[in-house]
């Protein structure tokens, strides 16, 4: 049985980029805010340093966006796009989850 519609495997804006930043930036904003349950509970309970794990979660969403494009499957723009819907998602999940 095939499909009545031919599934498409490229999309505008990247879905990957989008999901990755969205991560990177409310993890960010999360561990500026010092007052907060979730901050309180990082730097209390994880036996590392939260900047390291900052760094690494910024460097896993920027090498995946990166990948995107040098796989060939999007375009600069597409990730581009996803990235900052991305940015703009966190930001507002972060201004009304009230972490």
């Amino acid at each position: 049985m095939s499909p009545a519609v031919h599934a498409d495997n490229f999309s505008f804006p990247s879905g990957h980029a989008s999901r990755v930043m969205f991560l990177a930036t409310l993890f960010h904003l999360i561990y500026q805010n010092q007052g907060g349950l979730i901050s309180h509970f990082i730097l209390r309970w994880v036996k590392f340093e939260p900047g390291l794990f900052l760094f690494g979660v910024w460097v896993w969403a920027i090498l995946t966006a990166i990948s995107r494009v040098l796989l060939g499957r999007h375009f600069l723009s597409d990730v581009l796009a996803g990235a900052s819907v991305g940015v703009l998602e966190g930001i507002v999940a972060f201004r009304f989850l009230r972490f």
